[in-house]
Parts: structure tokens; sequence; C-alpha cells
């Protein structure tokens, strides 16, 4: 009401008969401005509610979050629901501090606070842990456990330079983030968002040329809390998918599944095993002729045919056709 109050007081100056007592454009944007912050400091005041009468503990204050980041200066990258911030909290060495745009913290609903809530459940080896809220400002902080290098680094990034991973390790990698999306699902919670840069390594590989053993978690599940309510998903993942990740029946309907998350798994698991970054010439029907006439990375073991067929199942456009993760994990634990 207070919103809608000042949006006809605003109406009202700038429809003045005499031009000189009409606001100029700059005032009116900042009234707007003004407004738009009235609103989400309403709507973050109604998720505070909402999570208190859960029993949600994991409230984290303002200025917490400033000295976490150091004043939000060491920015990871941004997507489509804010910027992301790395920072420090007691023994962890690094997290991930999510702030939500104003347009995504509009679109958020009372589903917020349920997806907060299943969070908090998250306990695995294999998915990183939901640290906690902050609800203090203008829009939602998220933050997460993080860790400095991801799977994208190691297999195109720079920690992949001089380094190579034995068959074996890549199996356990398949293996951990197969059962960490396993565990998700069960919990109800649809990633929505996993590539080889959601996957971070836990250990420390800085000192090793030869990986034998990787560490890894399942990070970026911040998504599942603003992709399983955006009324706008259909249209935004169109723009966010540009790595070929999101499979075409999710592109088509925009709407978010479990079998969404299979095929993305497919991918990462291609791009594992073969080293190759993997485009949307998947969906051109010509998978095999892709990846056929690329020889797999000298220092893998050969893979059998009957290994490769699970991994191609996985990202064909039919959702009847796609295996489960159980099945993936069985069919890599029998390889």
């Amino acid at each position: 009401m207070e919103v809608l109050d000042g949006i006809v007081n605003l109406a009202l100056e700038c429809v003045k008969f005499e031009q000189e007592e009409r606001p100029d454009m700059r005032d009116v944007c900042e009234c707007l401005r003004n407004l738009q912050r009235t609103n989400g400091r309403k709507h973050l005041q109604e998720m505070v509610s909402s999570l208190q009468q859960s029993g949600f503990e994991r409230f984290l204050s303002k200025q917490g979050i400033n000295e976490m980041t150091d004043n939000f200066k060491s920015i990871i990258t941004e997507c489509f629901m804010g910027k992301i911030y790395r920072g420090k909290l007691g023994k962890m060495p690094s997290v991930a501090i999510i702030k939500m745009s104003s347009e995504v913290h509009s679109g958020l609903s009372k589903e917020f606070s349920r997806q907060i809530i299943l969070h908090t459940k998250v306990d695995h080896e294999n998915v990183v842990d939901f640290v906690g809220c902050c609800l203090d400002g203008d829009v939602p902080i998220l933050v997460y456990e993080f860790a400095k290098a991801s799977l994208h680094d190691i297999i195109f990034g720079d920690v992949s330079n001089n380094r190579t991973i034995n068959s074996e390790a890549r199996l356990h990698i398949a293996i951990s983030i197969a059962e960490g999306l396993d565990y998700l699902h069960s919990l109800g919670i649809v990633h929505g968002d996993f590539r080889t840069a959601n996957v971070i390594v836990v250990n420390d590989i800085s000192q090793e040329k030869k990986l034998y053993y990787v560490q890894v978690k399942i990070s970026g599940i911040a998504a599942s809390v603003y992709l399983s309510m955006a009324k706008a998903i259909h249209e935004r993942i169109k723009v966010e998918d540009n790595n070929g990740y999101m499979g075409p029946r999710l592109l088509e309907t925009g709407v978010l599944t479990k079998e969404a998350d299979v095929y993305s798994l497919g991918v990462v698991l291609l791009e594992l095993f073969t080293g190759t970054m993997v485009s949307n010439r998947i969906r051109k029907c010509r998978l095999l002729e892709e990846l056929w006439d690329k020889p797999v990375c000298s220092h893998i073991e050969a893979l059998s045919i009957a290994g490769w067929l699970p991994l191609v199942r996985v990202v064909t456009p039919r959702v009847s056709m796609t295996p489960t993760k159980k099945t993936l994990v069985i069919s890599s634990e029998s390889s």
C-alpha cells in the first residue's frame, strides 16, 4: 500500500498543469528507486517472519557480511541471480556470498522460505554446506561453502596446466557428483544450473602434477532457490545457457525437472572424460561424430564403447530415454 501511494503521488506530480512544477526525470528515477528499496525491505521483513516461524536460525548480519567480503571487494563473477563475492568466515577459508539483484528479489515468492529451509537440511560429503542468509539490507544475500578451484579450472582453466587426471580419479569424480545430485533430488531440490564450474575441488591440488584423487563438492545450489519459482525462467535460461548444459526440453518449456539435472550431468561427464568443451553442437545430433573425431585425452585409458553408451543416453532430447543418476553411478562403478 505504501508503494502504491508513492506511485500515485509521483504520478500526480508528473501531470501538474504548470511545467515548472513537474519533477525532472532524475528526480523521478530517484523516487522510483526509493520506492523499490522500500518495497524490497518490506518483502525481506516478510521473509524473515516466515523463516522464523519455520524455526530457521542461520541469519547473518549485514555487518558480518561486510566483514566477510571486505565491503564486497572480491567479486568472483556475475550471474542471473546477481553478483557472487568471495569471503572468509571463521575456520572456513573460503565462502561464496551471493547478493541477489533487485530484479531477482522482486520475483521471489513464499517458495523462497521453503527452499531456504530445504537447504539447511543439506548434509552430504559431495554437496557444499549452506552457511546462512542475510536479510538485513535491500536484497537477500546467501552464503555457501566455496573453494579456490573448480572442476572447470582443472579440465579447461589455468589449473589444468601441466596436470593430468587418471581414469580412476575421473571415475571417482563422476560417482561423487552423481551421488551428490541424487541426494539433492531426494530432498526435493533440483539444481537447475549444474555445470563443471559448479563443481568445486575441496582438496589441495596446488603441488600435484598428476592427480590420482580429487575430492569434489557440488556448488551453485543457490540457483534452485530462484529457478524453482521464477516466473520468467523460460526466457532467462535461454539467455543464460550459452554452454549447452541445459537440455532441449528445459529450454523449450522452462519447466525445471530432475531429468534436466540428469542431462546437465551427462554434459559434465562428457567434458570430464574427453577433456573437450561441449557446446550446443550436442543438440545437432552429431554428438558421436564430434567426440569420435577427437581422441580421448592421451593420459586417459581407453574406455569401452559400452562404457560410453550411458553418457550418450544422458544427453538424449527424449526424457523417457534418460537414465537415472543411480544408473550412472552403477555404470561408473562397474566400468
